[in-house]
């Protein structure tokens, strides 16, 4: 069923068409199967480059980008995802290589967490599932071993080598070595420098986690330019501090930071959260992959494509904005007059012209179709009534 939309930026170019699935969907998973399946179709049977289509949801959580990935991947078609709010320290990849930076850096006195090393390990060896990852780092991790070193793959008993796989094992011991081999050599790179090496070295080879990942090659090269952008203005500072001499009043001169100092003091704040994944090349997506993105993101880009999917119609968040009572961007706002109050009359008229303009702006960058899913129950089990639901719902019926 197709419904005509807003007109185009261009007063000649007929408008997009709106598609809605015949039946609905009563759980999450199945929307996101038929959305694979209709980009699988655009791709494959139109010719719809990938790059040419995007998919947007209100808010894209780990779940979704998981899910979606996944069901694209049975069909041989890339994503690429941009959520340009969410800190740095939260990606899987970012997590993998702070952690290996510990390990291969015990004299920064900076111990990696259990769970971090599982994680790690999980995602640097594709054949290790979690479970098998928890099991393999609580028998060689000890953190009150000296130096934080890992057992080898032989030390463990029959058992626990057969449910591992020898093969996973095999893939372990490599980057055992490697990260032994780094540590005896008793170089202390700076820590730009130790994460454009341990991925160029173990983590992009075949048969490692990041091998033709583009999401976690873009989190490395994002790591690698943020600790080294840290360390130029660390040293920079330094430059122009004296390097040792009394200063006026007998008080101590800072001296310039060593490169263990820079490092640690990075992966510090790159774990507090501090560090968000708001990266200029990010919003360079591949021409070749699907991009999945927050539907506010999509427009910030301000480029148009052929398909756009508009992922859980009935969620909220199409509707309402985020609340934020200590940072209310209207009340705070200069023009807003101090002796008025926000009320839900305010609340709802702002949210019928937020809606109109970003619907508006969704229209204006599609060239020619628009898909709408939604599923009766959200991500997290909750019944969906949104504002979006509803007039779509009308614009379907008026045909």
């Amino acid at each position: 069923m197709t419904v005509q939309g807003e007109s185009d930026s261009e007063p000649e170019t007929a408008p997009p068409g709106i598609y809605a699935p015949s039946d609905n969907f009563r759980f999450y998973p199945q929307m996101i199967r038929w959305v694979a399946n209709e980009i699988n179709r655009l791709v494959q049977e139109e010719g719809t480059p990938p790059g040419e289509i995007v998919v947007m949801a209100p808010f894209v959580s780990d779940a979704l980008r998981f899910s979606l990935q996944h069901a694209l991947s049975l069909h041989n078609i890339e994503v690429a995802t941009h959520r340009p709010s969410r800190a740095l320290e939260a990606e899987p990849a970012a997590r993998t290589l702070l952690a290996l930076a510990k390990l291969a850096h015990p004299h920064w006195r900076l111990e990696p967490a259990a769970p971090d090393v599982a994680h790690m390990l999980a995602v640097s060896i594709p054949r290790l599932d979690p479970l098998r990852a928890n099991v393999l780092a609580d028998i060689v991790y000890q953190p009150r071993r000296r130096g934080f070193e890992l057992s080898a793959f032989a030390a463990l008993a029959d058992p626990a080598r057969t449910r591992i796989t020898y093969a996973a094992g095999e893939e372990y011991d490599q980057l055992r070595s490697w990260l032994a081999g780094y540590r005896a050599s008793g170089e202390d790179a700076p820590l730009d420098q130790f994460f454009a090496r341990v991925f160029g070295e173990l983590l992009s080879q075949p048969g490692y986690g990041f091998h033709a990942d583009r999401d976690a090659a873009r989190v490395a090269s994002q790591l690698v330019e943020s600790a080294r952008k840290f360390r130029w203005a660390l040293e920079d500072v330094a430059e122009y501090l004296p390097e040792q001499g009394p200063s006026p009043g007998d008080q101590p001169l800072l001296q310039k930071p060593t490169t263990k100092e820079i490092g640690r003091e990075y992966l510090r704040l790159a774990e507090s959260g501090a560090l968000s994944a708001l990266y200029v090349p990010g919003w360079r997506v591949p021409e070749d992959a699907v991009f999945l993105a927050p539907a506010y993101t999509f427009l910030l880009r301000n480029r148009a494509v052929d398909v756009q999917f508009w992922l859980d119609i009935g969620a909220n968040g199409w509707w309402e904005r985020l609340y934020q009572p200590l940072t209310h961007p209207y009340v705070l706002s200069p023009h807003w007059p101090e002796t008025d109050q926000w009320t839900d009359k305010n609340e709802y008229e702002t949210s019928q012209d937020t809606l109109r303009r970003l619907l508006l702006g969704l229209f204006r960058r599609t060239r020619r179709e628009i898909y709408v899913a939604v599923s009766e129950f959200s991500e997290s089990g909750s019944e969906q009534h949104g504002r979006l639901l509803s007039i779509v719902n009308r614009l379907l019926a008026e045909r």
